[in-house]
């Protein structure tokens, strides 16, 4: 499980995806999404995850729960509105 809290506008979650790995459960603001990182080819730097839109006065919560097989995460993003500070 891992918890992420981010003020921006949207966020990208990177990842690997393999033949191994298996589903997985995206949790942003109460909203959930149920995923995949299995794939026939082990590549990384995959978007596991992104939304957009998010309201930029608001704290927001990401929780991603490996629900089989693995989840291997690379790096994520939390880009803000435009002419912010401290974000992508």
């Amino acid at each position: 499980m891992n918890n992420v809290y981010e003020t921006g506008t949207a966020i990208t979650v990177y990842g690997l995806t393999a033949p191994p790995l298996g589903t997985y459960t995206a949790t942003i603001d109460g909203q959930n999404s149920t995923l995949t990182s299995s794939d026939n080819v082990t590549t990384h730097q995959n978007i596991l995850f992104f939304a957009t839109h998010l309201d930029s006065t608001q704290a927001h919560q990401l929780l991603l729960t490996c629900e089989e097989g693995g989840l291997v995460l690379d790096d994520w993003v939390a880009y803000g509105p435009p002419g912010s500070v401290g974000f992508q």
